[in-house]
This record gives C-alpha cells, sequence and structure tokens, in this order.
C-alpha cells in the first residue's frame, strides 16, 4: 500500500473519500445558503412588483374617471353653444326685422340704420364664431368619443397585463 505525498495516510477502516464528502457537504450548504437568499431576494422583488402593480391599476382607474369627467363637461359646452347659436340666430333675425322697419318708417335716418346694420354685422360674425365654436365642440366631442374608446381598449389589455403579471409571480 503505496502512499502518495499529497495524500495523508488513513486507517483501513476509514476510506479516503470520508475527507472530501466533509468538504463537499460544507460547499453544498454555501450553495444551499445562497439559493435561500436568492429567493428571499426574488420574493421581496415579487412583493415590490405586486405594490407597483397596484397602483398603476389605481392611476389607470383615476385617469378613467377623469376622462369620463372631460366627456361630460365637453357635452355640457356643446349644449350651451348650441343655445347660444340658436339665441343669436332669433336675435341676428330680430336685428334684421328692426333694420327694415327703420329704412321703411324714416328715409332720412340712414345714421341709425346704418348703426343697425353693423349690429346685425356684428351679429353675423359673432353666429358664424357660435356656429365654429358649435363645430369645434362637436369635433372636440367626437376626439374624445374615440379617446374613451381607445383608452377602454389600452385599460382592457393593461388589465390583462397586471392580470397575467400577478399570476406569473405567484
Amino acid at each position: 500500500f503505496a502512499r502518495s505525498p499529497n495524500r495523508p495516510i488513513y486507517s483501513r477502516s476509514t476510506p479516503p473519500s470520508k475527507p472530501r464528502a466533509g468538504d463537499a457537504g460544507k460547499g453544498f450548504a454555501v450553495v444551499a445558503g445562497e439559493v435561500k437568499s436568492l429567493a428571499n431576494q426574488t420574493a421581496g422583488a415579487t412583493d415590490d412588483i405586486t405594490g407597483q402593480v397596484g397602483a398603476i391599476q389605481g392611476a389607470v382607474d383615476l385617469v378613467a374617471t377623469a376622462m369620463r369627467t372631460v366627456k361630460e363637461i365637453l357635452g355640457s359646452i356643446n349644449d350651451a353653444s348650441a343655445a347660444i347659436a340658436a339665441s343669436l340666430t332669433e336675435q341676428s333675425s330680430a336685428t334684421g326685422e328692426i333694420a327694415r322697419n327703420a329704412e321703411q318708417t324714416s328715409a332720412g335716418a340712414t345714421e341709425v340704420a346704418q348703426n343697425v346694420d353693423d349690429v346685425r354685422q356684428a351679429m353675423a360674425e359673432i353666429e358664424r364664431s357660435a356656429r365654429e365654436m358649435l363645430e369645434a365642440t362637436q369635433d372636440l366631442e367626437s376626439q374624445s368619443d374615440h379617446l374613451g374608446a381607445e383608452s377602454g381598449s389600452f385599460l382592457t389589455e393593461l388589465k390583462k397585463v397586471v392580470q397575467w403579471i400577478a399570476a406569473s409571480g405567484q
């Protein structure tokens, strides 16, 4: 039984692999400790992600509520613009009638007639502006409807992603 210079002498009852098994056990313990540490870090990261997902869901709900409020406000503006346009149309018609009566009543009152004509022009300009505002409001309402539909689709997809992330984290 020859002995190599790097190999200690053991008794015949102790095989040479015994000391190495102890070293391997220590190495295994180190690896197991690292695995446990990584598992704890993963659990902490999962908790952080879950919190962030909850915050995103809350923010998405706030955005949806704000968009509904904007749509309601735009609807109110549209209604008010329509009422203003109708009122201005009536006022313009009345102003035209006044101008015709003034011209028939007094041929010499050209200055009065000119002032009434100026008022009519101003009313026509206001009416035109009101109509433009009505058209712009209707366009905004249409865009709001489109934005609402798009945000609804976005929210649906975002909720799917959040649910998938939540399911993947479990």
